[in-house]
């Protein structure tokens, strides 16, 4: 499992925890992700996926 951690800013908000192999939709509605305060971010604006789980790291 991966974190995806929030930069300093107004946005602020939790950690998200992603899960390798899975999609994650970040955008301002209706997404896994959501970047609500931020009027650059298009409603569906990227997809993140991890493709390597920790254990593969070196």
């Amino acid at each position: 499992m991966w974190k995806l951690l929030p930069a300093a800013g107004p946005a602020g908000g939790e950690p998200y925890r992603l899960l390798t192999g899975v999609e994650y939709v970040v955008g301002r509605k209706n997404c896994a992700i959501l970047i609500e305060k931020d009027q650059s971010i298009s409603r569906n604006h990227a997809v993140l996926t991890a493709n390597f789980s920790v254990t593969n790291l070196v």
